[in-house]
């Protein structure tokens, strides 16, 4: 599970009453995800060896934070890792049906092994692709979005100057301008958002 904090500072957006949440939580499944009712709760507390109940749980949560929305994605594609503290710049895609595939398989041909000399260049720590799984409709605000990880503002706002010369490496037989112009038609970014990395927590399967 991940926790992440919604970054407010100049020039970093959404920011202020209008912006959507103040806080992201992100669970990770293997397959489908389970129930998260009262039941399922009371057990995982039993098994922690706390000493409240889920209803506890959920009065106290109610009383502290206004759940916004819940959305579920499918991960198709991830290259790196994340620490505590890192920041995640999440790109929120609008992509129209006609388009949906070719943009996936954009992703994972082009921008996928560019990642990786990303972050084998310390540039970024981590990035994925994923699809919006429920709800899911073509007249949503965006239908996938992509993560990138960096180790700091710093890093995420600085220029790359070794971007050409990477991409280049990575992908000698395609020309940037033209592979960005094809993307520019697969896919828009309907919205960015920045927050950053509070809490990570790994359980075994």
């Amino acid at each position: 599970m991940l926790r992440f904090r919604r970054i407010k500072a100049d020039g970093v957006f959404p920011r202020g009453e209008a912006a959507g949440c103040d806080y992201l939580v992100v669970t990770f499944f293997p397959n489908m995800p389970h129930e998260f009712g009262t039941e399922q709760v009371d057990a995982a507390i039993k098994k922690a060896g706390l000493k409240f109940t889920g209803e506890d749980y959920f009065k106290h949560r109610d009383a502290l934070v206004q759940l916004m929305s819940v959305v579920i994605f499918q991960n198709q594609a991830f290259v790196g890792g994340a620490k505590k503290g890192d920041y995640f710049e999440v790109n929120y895609m609008k992509v129209s049906d006609e388009n949906f595939d070719d943009w996936i398989a954009f992703e994972k041909k082009v921008w996928q092994p560019f990642a990786e000399a990303m972050v084998k260049d310390a540039r970024e720590y981590g990035w994925s692709v994923n699809v919006a799984a429920m709800p899911f409709r073509s007249d949503r605000p965006y239908q996938g979005v992509t993560v990138d990880v960096y180790p700091s503002m710093e890093a995420l706002f600085a220029e790359d100057q070794e971007f050409a010369s990477r991409f280049r490496k990575v992908h000698p037989d395609m020309e940037l301008r033209t592979t960005f112009e094809r993307i520019e038609k697969l896919r828009a970014r309907a919205e960015v958002e920045l927050y950053q990395l509070e809490e990570f927590v790994a359980v075994p399967h």
